[in-house]
């Protein structure tokens, strides 16, 4: 199922949902992850170094594609997440 947004605000920029989704499928290959964002190969293509560019995400070839790792370290300490934990930290108390 495509993950979509278009009947609601999107709340996650482009690359906060290539992290997403490499986080639930770390072997997902580029042109599935594109069609399943419904965004360009392209534009996948440059959220995904720019992941890997910052630290958050490290990538290993494997035969024609790429495994992606998240740096979990780096992401749980990013501000938007600590702000989204403490958000719903406060709706569950």
């Amino acid at each position: 199922m495509p993950y979509s947004v278009e009947s609601v605000p999107a709340f996650l920029s482009t690359d906060g949902r290539i992290l997403i989704s490499l986080l639930n499928n770390p072997n997902i290959k580029m042109s599935e992850l594109a069609n399943f964002l419904g965004i360009s190969i392209p534009a996948t293509h440059k959220g995904i170094l720019r992941l890997v560019d910052s630290g958050f995400v490290s990538r290993r070839r494997v035969s024609t594609s790429y495994s992606y790792l998240l740096n979990l370290d780096k992401v749980q300490n990013h501000p938007d997440i600590l702000a989204f934990t403490q958000f719903l930290t406060k709706l569950t108390q």
